[in-house]
């Protein structure tokens, strides 16, 4: 990802903010510290993306807003706290794809898409399939080979079912005919140094988690989750190229609020993190962590982007 992919934005998110105009706060909100929840672990692409907001947020409204970390149980555990929360602004969450799928496939999720609001659409970035240095599979027809002559042998590191380290590989099984076998983990990081050393097969990784490492040597990118080789891995095939076009998916981070909460303090969230999309500082460090900012810059629009991406999910995973 290249810091003139972000430019072309620039003007335009500029402009928005000008129209929202500067007086934040003038609902009396916030009052407090804001609490942002992630359901990952800190040092991956969704906690590096919150904390980056928070910072910049809590500044442009004169509050603190403070990270909680809750990994686990496939995302479940932070979900629903955040959906169980107050709705009075003071306890958001970072949502990522699992958002709108997780519901599909457990019958105990304990939560609905309609618990929450979508504030803003902070972040997205590409995905792409990663095996160890050392493996044998030099390419994605190599792995898929395999797989086809020895079903489930092959593994994959994933944090739960309906993630994105979940949905690409099952949207490739499906089209590939394969089994694969998950391995379960807490978190993509803690995943990571399994992969490399060769103890799991493979995994998806986005460039926040695996670029370091790809360039380094340790771990080979066999092919990109989109319509288009990304610019920084030209020699990374896609998946549509090799025969698997159905195999197209993007890590999305959204702020999300419980249902409830009022409008108006929904309204200075969304001018608040919006105003910040146009700050160089924040496109330089999005540009670091491989992320893009999505060119829709209102919740309405994010929320008609959710209710697409839960359409897709539903169709996907039931199968």
């Amino acid at each position: 990802m290249q810091r003139r992919n972000f430019m072309g934005q620039l003007a335009a998110t500029f402009a928005t903010s000008m129209l929202y105009g500067t007086a934040f706060g003038k609902v009396g909100y916030p009052e407090k510290a804001i609490t942002i929840i992630v359901p990952t672990s800190p040092g991956g692409a969704t906690d590096a993306v919150a904390r980056l907001f928070a910072e910049q947020v809590g500044h442009k409204l004169n509050k603190p807003i403070v990270v909680e970390n809750i990994p686990g149980a496939a995302t479940l555990m932070a979900v629903r706290k955040a959906a169980a929360a107050k709705p009075d602004g003071y306890t958001l969450s970072v949502m990522a794809n699992s958002f709108t799928a997780i519901p599909h496939v457990d019958k105990n999720a304990r939560y609905k898409t309609s618990d929450f609001k979508g504030v803003s659409y902070l972040a997205r970035s590409k995905m792409f399939l990663v095996v160890p240095a050392q493996s044998p599979h030099k390419s994605l027809q190599d792995l898929v080979t395999a797989a086809r002559k020895s079903p489930a042998a092959l593994t994959y590191a994933s944090v739960g079912v309906g993630t994105s380290s979940h949905v690409p590989l099952e949207m490739l099984s499906q089209e590939a005919k394969i089994q694969l076998t998950q391995i379960p983990y807490k978190g993509i990081t803690t995943a990571i140094p399994d992969v490399v050393a060769g103890r799991i097969d493979m995994m998806m990784g986005t460039g926040a988690s695996t670029s370091a490492l790809i360039k380094s040597g340790k771990l080979r990118a066999l092919a990109v989750a989109d319509t288009e080789r990304l610019t920084h891995m030209p020699d990374v095939p896609t998946f549509a190229e090799l025969g698997f076009g159905k195999v197209q998916y993007e890590l999305y981070l959204g702020l999300m609020a419980p249902a409830q909460t009022p409008d108006a303090v929904l309204q200075t969230l969304s001018e608040a993190f919006e105003s910040v999309k146009s700050n160089p500082s924040v496109i330089d460090r999005l540009t670091l962590l491989e992320q893009e900012l999505p060119n829709m810059s209102s919740p309405a629009k994010f929320a008609q982007f959710l209710q697409q991406d839960e359409q897709r999910m539903r169709q996907i995973l039931s199968k």
